[in-house]
């Protein structure tokens, strides 16, 4: 089987209506992790890459890292976006 080095996935963004209950959640998810084979690289708590940064981290059983992030409230700048190729 190929293996493929790279970013292949880099980051994943879920729009959430309560963020404690979503952080309830990946808290749990995260800790499945561990039972799973992960490795803590990283406990759920705040983060000083700015205000309201919220997250935690696990490594896969191939060490990639893996965040389960919140940036706490945020004012949207557009409705939406459309991305089209070039």
């Amino acid at each position: 089987m190929p293996y493929h080095q790279g970013r292949l996935l880099d980051h994943v963004h879920l729009r959430v209506t309560d963020a404690e209950v979503s952080k309830r959640f990946y808290r749990a998810a995260l800790e499945a992790a561990l039972k799973a084979g992960g490795q803590d690289n990283g406990a759920p708590g705040p983060r000083a890459y700015h205000t309201g940064y919220y997250a935690a981290f696990v490594l896969d059983p191939d060490r990639n890292n893996i965040e389960a992030a919140c940036h706490g409230p945020t004012t949207r700048s557009a409705s939406s976006i459309s991305v089209e190729r070039t």
